[in-house]
């Protein structure tokens, strides 16, 4: 199966980011993220977007907040690692608001979509 890159900001999705990690193993997929990581003498921003670039799709969840800037950065992390997805032509998908409200990924007032939906095909 596919090598994924799972991106989000980290406090506010964490549940979130669980779940479609969860969803994304079960399916067969080797999911990254950055609960994967050790503390190293690399940089965070360098292993981020080297994983981007060594995935072969890339998922990001977004809500509400922007996510940490680096002192040396006018960019989030978050939004780092969605251009260099851009940049390099990864399969992406945002996952935005598609979650019903049974389902309990949507306890989040404003959660966007549906673990479920990383199954259907890429368009």
């Amino acid at each position: 199966m596919a090598k994924i890159y799972l991106s989000s900001t980290f406090k506010d999705l964490a549940e979130h980011r669980q779940e479609v990690y969860r969803v994304l193993r079960q399916l067969g997929h080797d999911a990254i993220s950055m609960e994967d990581y050790t503390a190293t003498a690399r940089p965070p921003k360098e292993k981020c977007l080297a994983d981007v670039q060594a995935c072969d799709a890339y998922v990001g969840i977004f809500a509400w907040r922007y996510g940490f800037i680096s002192p040396d950065e006018a960019k989030a992390i978050t939004e780092l690692e969605y251009r260099e997805a851009l940049d390099n032509g990864k399969r992406r998908k945002a996952l935005l608001e598609v979650v019903g409200r049974r389902h309990r990924l949507a306890s989040h007032p404003r959660c966007f979509s549906s673990a479920a939906q990383l199954a259907e095909p890429h368009k």
